[in-house]
């Protein structure tokens, strides 16, 4: 069996379960990008892998070897998310009913789920996952420029105006769950700092650490050194915004 299709059954119990890929990370320790990787079969899965997985989803790790059912998962990756979405008047279009980011129109409205931060007691910290009931719509037009997959963004509404003028307050932004390597020049990503959620701009720091600016000099630089740097969680790089700014 491929590892396509191996990941196209872990994606398919996924669904069934209505658990997002942060959701698994949180479950298996198995990073979302990997996750990701995984379900497109661009990457093997060892079988420590495999258990976990298995134990996260409640099937048997025989289960993911079958004969992938693509009519079975469409329909049930329909069911699971229109539930989900408030009744409206607009054509709305769930993100995990499209296979394909090339099947998105552009005067699609797509509905992508806000990020939620909640305290993590049993463990410290905090619990970071994407909602299924609050959505942002957003334009097909904009979600097809950032060549990813609905299924991994996640969206936030701006709580301040820390990066402008690029963003301003208010602003809508989608971040890619599946991108959270910083990149040598740096770049913008949607993170959650001392529990509370915002976006700011993430550079390589000496000896593994990070540094995190904003672009409007508003709020102070910090440094975090590499044992620091594990309690930040990042979300995902932005990919894209709506609203006023000009990012």
């Amino acid at each position: 069996m491929s590892l396509a299709e191996i990941g196209a059954q872990i994606r398919r119990y996924r669904l069934e379960r209505g658990l997002t890929l942060m959701e698994v990370q949180a479950l298996t320790g198995i990073s979302n990008s990997s996750l990701s990787k995984i379900e497109t079969g661009k990457q093997g899965v060892p079988q420590p892998k495999l258990e976990a997985l298995a134990t996260a989803l409640q099937v048997r790790v025989a289960d993911f070897f079958l004969p992938t059912s693509t009519n079975s998962l469409q329909s049930k990756s329909v069911a699971v998310h229109n539930s989900a979405l408030d009744a409206t008047d607009t054509t709305t279009s769930p993100a995990s009913d499209k296979e394909e980011i090339t099947d998105l129109k552009w005067d699609d409205n797509v509905a992508i789920g806000t990020l939620e931060v909640r305290p993590d007691a049993a463990r410290g910290g905090v619990t970071v996952s994407v909602s299924a009931r609050e959505k942002i719509l957003f334009q097909g037009s904009l979600i097809r420029e950032t060549g990813v997959d609905p299924e991994n963004l996640v969206s936030f509404k701006l709580r301040d105006s820390a990066m402008g003028p690029r963003l301003c307050q208010n602003d809508s932004i989608v971040a890619d769950r599946a991108d959270t390597e910083i990149p040598d020049d740096g770049g913008v990503f949607l993170v959650v700092i001392d529990d509370k959620a915002c976006v700011r701009r993430l550079h390589h720091y000496i000896n593994k650490g990070i540094r995190i600016t904003t672009d409007s000099g508003k709020v102070p630089e910090m440094t975090l050194d590499y044992r620091q740097s594990q309690a930040l969680v990042i979300v995902g790089r932005v990919k894209g915004f709506q609203g006023i700014g000009g990012f």
